[in-house]
Formats: C-alpha cells, sequence, structure tokens
C-alpha cells in the first residue's frame, strides 16, 4: 500500500465500548448532548435568524416498562430509566458539524 493511499480509520463502537464511565460520572453522555444542543441553538441564533427567547431543549427520559403501565402509576421510580432523547431547535447536523462528528477525538469547537 502505497502511503498516498492510507487513510486512518477508527471504529467508534469499538471505542465506546472501550471507555470506561467512572461509577460516580453516569450522567456525562446526557451533559454531552445538553452541551451539544446548547451549542446547536447558539449556532441558530448567529446564522439561522432564531430568537434567543425561542431556543429549546426536550429531554425525554425512557423507562423500562410499557408506556401505556407507566402512565397509570402513581410511582414510575422503580422502573429505570435505560435512555435519554434529547431534541432541540438548534442548527442540526450541517456539514461541518457532521465533519467533526465522524472525526474521532475531535476539536472542532474546542473553545
Amino acid at each position: 500500500m502505497e502511503p498516498n493511499n492510507f487513510i486512518p480509520t477508527s471504529n467508534i463502537a469499538n471505542k465506546v465500548r472501550n471507555t470506561r464511565l467512572p461509577r460516580t460520572k453516569p450522567l456525562m453522555p446526557l451533559f454531552e448532548l445538553i452541551s451539544n444542543s446548547i451549542h446547536s441553538i447558539e449556532e441558530a441564533k448567529k446564522n439561522a435568524g432564531l430568537k434567543s427567547e425561542d431556543g429549546q431543549v426536550i429531554i425525554e427520559c425512557l423507562r423500562n416498562g410499557a408506556p401505556e403501565v407507566l402512565a397509570n402509576m402513581s410511582d414510575i421510580d422503580i422502573y429505570p430509566i435505560h435512555s435519554f432523547i434529547v431534541q432541540d431547535n438548534g442548527i442540526g447536523l450541517n456539514e461541518e458539524n457532521l465533519k467533526a462528528y465522524i472525526e474521532a477525538d475531535t476539536d472542532h469547537k474546542i473553545e
């Protein structure tokens, strides 16, 4: 293989599996998602005309158990949260952000 044709790659799924999250910081991925949403909203304010008061982040907690059962329970905390859905009305995954997203250990938006 010629050196000019060599393109480094990264197995992101395996990198995630190999990354250890300390037991004391289980919500760090959620904080990262919220941070990304805030950046996306700030970008939309600068570039897409979003008004400051219109920025929105919605966090949905998904729990074990059927939604119809959970809806009728007074104490759903016995059913653990297994994941989150985070939505925002920011700039979205534009080309620049997509390039950074697929780059392992990117320094995009490091500031």
